[in-house]
């Protein structure tokens, strides 16, 4: 199952996330430092917006996606792509148009970001697109490749801005949107050859494009449960805390999610390489992998939010606007292994096994119990949101454990060792708050954890270093 094909795969997509890694290093720690805390709250309320852009393809790019997992790029039907492309530009349009419309029915600074986000809606959609192609074709190096030229923009961008004191938040969202239409138009003509030239009529091609809607709506509608795990407790917070009247609420519950998108620059590189890996592998190849699939991710993730102690450091040092928001990060911090080993290896399994629809159905389920924990938390508990952090990660733990049980029912395999290692390093990591001191925390939650992996996986790790040290084919069943 892992062989040299994936490891090259998942070593160019790591390095280019690595040096994208510079690019969210500065959005995380720069901007704040740019504009007030009020702007840096709209800034962070367009983002939220464009979270929501990926709803209207409507799974045409999920079916995309779906359908072509596997092939070679050569196998594809240019004429037809070029017949999908036109249709997907057409509709997007069509979309982009009316929010623009609706975007002149607001006033004040959320006229110019919804219109703003509809102008993005065209140019994400189409990007995602072609993404997708490049994803399931296997061309990962036009994705590391964009992901570098966005860092050098972002990069320049960011310290411009800063350099010249410009405190015009909306001006750097014009230029954020220029930047991913410049990254389109590199993609546009990387596939000129499905972009440009003859195309099949649309009469011709309405079934292929019915099927692609077909496919792909229900793996829409459960990515889309997937990012309403995490845009669902901001969004309460913007409408109960806008950041009209409530700068400081809304814009350090934000920066707490934006501090936890440190891990999420390497694992999206894995989970990206791993759905056309676990295409091409047997049923008897991932029944044996599920379980050490989620603890290389769980454990992984453990070791990575020791960087909690540092980023705490630099808030509190250099954002003093901003140390609220190390209070939600600490609370959300373990959530981040859950909601990782869903999306990377979870949410993978269940494509991979044409499973969508249960998986949509186990996170309505639980969007349906965030949402109303979070309603009667704040209604009935206190109107703390450090209290919504608290519900979000129990419940995002009742998620996994729904999707967990009913993967290894699936194989006939129940295993509670994953699960206890969470419970334990969460303990390990939260334990931490009753210690004096960043620096005794970092060296208490480092060896803590470092001694509950030897001890949880002790036989993983002696079958990993035999891998390594021996001269047998470089294959891990």
């Amino acid at each position: 199952m892992i062989n040299k094909k994936f490891g090259k795969d998942l070593f160019l997509v790591v390095l280019s996330n690595g040096v994208k890694l510079l690019s969210s290093i500065l959005t995380v720690f720069v901007i704040p430092l740019i504009f007030t805390q009020q702007d840096y709250g709209f800034y962070k309320l367009f983002l939220l917006y464009v979270s929501y852009v990926g709803i209207f393809h409507f799974g045409f790019n999920d079916g995309i996606y779906l359908y072509y997992a596997g092939k070679d790029y050569e196998e594809l039907d240019k004429a037809q792509f070029r017949t999908y492309t036109k249709f997907l530009a057409m509709m997007q349009s069509i979309i982009a148009i009316i929010i623009l419309g609706i975007s002149f029915f607001l006033s004040g600074d959320r006229q110019i970001i919804v219109f703003l986000v509809g102008i993005n809606l065209i140019v994400l959609n189409l990007t995602t697109y072609y993404q997708f192609i490049s994803q399931v074709t296997q061309r990962f190096k036009e994705f590391a490749v964009r992901n570098i030229i966005y860092t050098v923009f972002n990069v320049l961008l960011i310290g411009i801005f800063y350099l010249l004191e410009i405190m015009d938040y909306k001006l750097f969202l014009v230029f954020t949107v220029a930047i991913n239409l410049i990254l389109l138009l590199w993609y546009v003509f990387s596939y000129k050859e499905i972009t440009f030239g003859k195309t099949n009529r649309f009469m011709e091609q309405k079934d292929g494009i019915s099927l692609m809607f077909k496919l792909g709506i229900l793996l829409l509608f459960s990515n889309l449960v997937v990012m309403f795990f995490s845009s669902i407790p901001r969004q309460f917070v913007e409408i109960n805390f806008p950041v009209e009247l409530y700068p400081d609420i809304f814009s350090n519950f934000s920066f707490a999610y934006t501090l936890m998108g440190f891990t999420g620059v390497f694992l999206s590189a894995v989970s990206m390489v791993l759905y056309p890996t676990l295409r091409k592998s047997s049923d008897e190849e991932l029944k044996n992998r599920y379980n050490d699939f989620n603890s290389s991710v769980i454990v992984l993730v453990f070791i990575l939010i020791i960087a909690f102690f540092p980023l705490s450091y630099i808030v509190q040092r250099f954002l003093p606007n901003y140390t609220n928001a190390v209070e939600i990060f600490f609370v959300l911090a373990p959530g981040i292994s859950i909601t990782s080993a869903v999306t990377v290896v979870i949410h993978n399994y269940f494509k991979t096994l044409n499973k969508n629809k249960e998986f949509l159905i186990i996170g309505v389920i639980n969007l349906a119990l965030l949402t109303g924990a979070i309603y009667l938390v704040h209604n009935f508990i206190s109107q703390e949101i450090i209290y919504i952090a608290v519900t979000t990660v129990l419940v995002e733990l009742i998620w996994f454990l729904t999707l967990d049980y009913y993967l290894n029912k699936e194989y006939n395999k129940i295993s509670y060792r994953n699960i206890s290692f969470i419970i334990i390093a969460s303990l390990l990591f939260y334990s931490t708050l009753y210690l004096d001191g960043l620096l005794l925390g970092t060296l208490v939650y480092g060896v803590g954890i470092a001694l509950l992996t030897f001890l949880f996986y002790f036989d993983k790790i002696k079958q990993l270093l035999l891998y390594f040290t021996s001269n047998k084919p470089n294959k891990i069943d």
